[in-house]
């Protein structure tokens, strides 16, 4: 299974690179005011993968497939907008981008053929990951102050 993982490696690198996020669109209530909030434009910019394994458990009953991830590393941009949704209508746009390093966990399925539907399924038995650390990065706009306000809550 790990040669199958190592050799699959550049295969799903090349996937998530090209992978599709669907925008964000969401109304955030400040109190005051309310905004519109988007996030658009998502797309991978960087997958480092420390170390992944794969393994299978036939003791348990189904059988499971378990993939352990290690010192993984990934990067996104997107874009950024939001507009008030009351007068005076201020709003701000920008770009962005996510680095989180040290991602480790794993995730235990199990995998079968349903013998009403002869369909191949998996389940997820369990799903555990630690994101280590994150950092966001915004430009455009008043970046600069709301880069202070990302940073106060990211060291809490």
């Amino acid at each position: 299974f790990n040669k199958l993982a190592e050799g699959s490696l550049p295969i799903l690198e090349s996937q998530i690179y090209d992978m599709k996020f669907p925008d964000i669109e969401v109304p955030v209530d400040l109190g005051i005011t309310e905004v519109d909030l988007t996030i658009s434009d998502m797309a991978m910019t960087e997958l480092n993968v420390g170390g992944l394994s794969i393994g299978n458990d036939v003791v348990s009953e189904p059988p499971r497939v378990n993939i352990e991830l290690d010192d993984t590393s990934l990067a996104l941009s997107f874009s950024w907008s939001y507009k008030e949704t009351t007068f005076p209508f201020i709003s701000d746009h920008g770009t962005g981008t996510v680095t989180v390093d040290g991602v480790s966990g794993s995730m235990s399925s199990t995998v079968g053929v349903s013998p009403d539907t002869a369909m191949m399924y998996a389940a997820f038995v369990s799903f555990a990951f630690d994101l280590g650390d994150i950092t966001i990065d915004l430009d455009g706009g008043a970046s600069a102050l709301y880069g202070l306000v990302l940073n106060a809550f990211l060291t809490v």
